[in-house]
């Protein structure tokens, strides 16, 4: 079997993905499938009209939130209530470890409808 390398532009589509919201597709929506993914670090950025957000993805869940001038559980909320804009998806974080930001996984299950266990 002979063994070929993939060419950068396909490694380079692989890496990032551009997405639209739309009214039934939401920001939420597209974080809530890139949490379900393989685990792996993921960039998201949506732009909005005026509004820009970052959201950073770790092993299943949301670890840094910021955009339209608030960060962690704010920017969260405001970020996945978008239903316009274009999002992209991004393999791995542009920093080597940001701040995290505790309490945006139980922010995204109540987002999401969920019900959260409580902490022992």
């Amino acid at each position: 079997m002979i063994m070929m390398k993939p060419r950068k532009a396909t490694i380079a589509a692989l890496a990032t993905q551009v997405q639209e919201l739309r009214s039934n597709r939401t920001f939420l929506d597209v974080l809530r499938e890139t949490c379900a993914r393989d685990g792996g670090r993921y960039t998201l950025r949506v732009e909005s009209g005026s509004a820009d957000y970052t959201v950073l993805v770790d092993r299943g869940g949301p670890f840094n939130a910021v955009g339209g001038a608030s960060a962690g559980i704010q920017a969260l909320v405001s970020a996945s209530q978008l239903r316009s804009g274009r999002c992209t998806i991004t393999i791995g974080w542009p920093v080597d470890q940001p701040l995290f930001q505790p309490g945006l996984d139980v922010t995204m299950k109540t987002l999401l409808g969920g019900v959260v266990e409580p902490q022992h």
